[in-house]
């Protein structure tokens, strides 16, 4: 068994939370807030009832250059947290950059 490691040019940071929100835009804004690039674009009404989702904002740590994985010839267990930290940074990579998941 063969696992791939889906991969994409990201920025390749340590990050911490600093406990802090992006602003929201204001509710009492009036009028589009995008700019006609072409007649044919259809823009859908977002629903004004729900607010928007609070995006939080990380702090970069440090920088890295490269992941070396030991032991790529192995299968690894399900309890293997080297495994899972991967997994799941790749999926918070996919989702703060829009990706479609596995």
């Amino acid at each position: 068994m063969v696992r791939q490691l889906h991969t994409f040019e990201a920025a390749r940071v340590v990050a911490k939370d600093a406990d802090q929100y992006l602003p929201q835009p204001s509710k009492t804004q009036t009028g589009p807030t995008y700019t006609v690039v072409d007649e044919d674009i259809e823009i859908a009404e977002e629903d004004d009832d729900d607010p928007p989702e609070p995006v939080k904002v990380l702090e970069e740590l440090s920088t890295f250059e490269e992941v070396i994985v030991w032991g790529h010839d192995a299968v690894p267990t399900n309890e293997d947290t080297f495994v899972k930290g991967i997994e799941e940074w790749v999926a918070f990579a996919e989702a703060i950059h829009g990706l479609p998941g596995r």
